[in-house]
């Protein structure tokens, strides 16, 4: 085949088959505890991050904007930071090398490339720590960090930003904070296992 037909059979593949996407790689029980570990062991680290004014107003929340590539977000009016996505892009991308429901880091920032990263999704009974629960009745992520072994306890523990403090606790500002959830509440789990895969 001469060169010239090489290419144009090249280019027909391409043209016929847009969607081809890697296939599923194995990832061993040690990847997982430890990529696991890394993104809750983050989490923890950020918890106690408290908002100055209540108006998603902190230094740390600056970073967490400026290292997915919303910087500009720094000096944007308080209702355009949500930080809730931007906390666990963060969170995994501290321990993942990329993220491949995205074509980049900042779409993290956004609650719908959590909800919308259908292929990732898991069930709420094989959710696990490292996971990020989609909320149903508001725009709102948080991470897993502690799940009940049986998965009909309707209790789990998450660290979510953008958040108050847990009822009693005496800190009344919003922020990166430690909380109990209900699995009722939850629309959607995004997995880091699947996600693992196809890194």
């Amino acid at each position: 085949m001469k060169p010239t037909n090489k290419i144009t059979a090249i280019i027909t593949i391409l043209l016929l088959f847009p969607f081809v996407t890697l296939s599923q790689r194995e990832i061993s029980r040690e990847e997982l505890t430890q990529k696991t570990n890394c993104i809750t062991a983050w989490m923890e680290s950020q918890v106690g991050v408290i908002e100055k004014t209540n108006r998603n107003d902190a230094q740390e929340i600056d970073e967490y904007f400026t290292r997915i590539g919303l910087g500009r977000l720094k000096k944007a009016h308080f209702t355009a930071r949500a930080y809730c996505g931007a906390f666990l892009a963060n969170a995994w991308l501290n321990c993942l090398p990329r993220i491949p429901f995205v074509s980049s880091p900042a779409q993290l920032a956004s609650v719908d490339a959590w909800r919308n990263a259908t292929k990732y999704h898991t069930t709420k009974a094989n959710a696990q720590p490292g996971d990020v629960v989609v909320f149903k009745a508001y725009r709102h992520v948080e991470g897993i960090v502690e799940r009940h072994p049986n998965p009909n306890f309707p209790y789990f523990t998450v660290v979510g930003g953008n958040t108050s403090a847990e009822k009693g606790n005496r800190i009344k500002n919003q922020g990166v904070h430690r909380k109990t959830r209900l699995w009722r509440d939850i629309s959607h789990v995004v997995s880091l296992e699947k996600t693992l895969k196809y890194i």
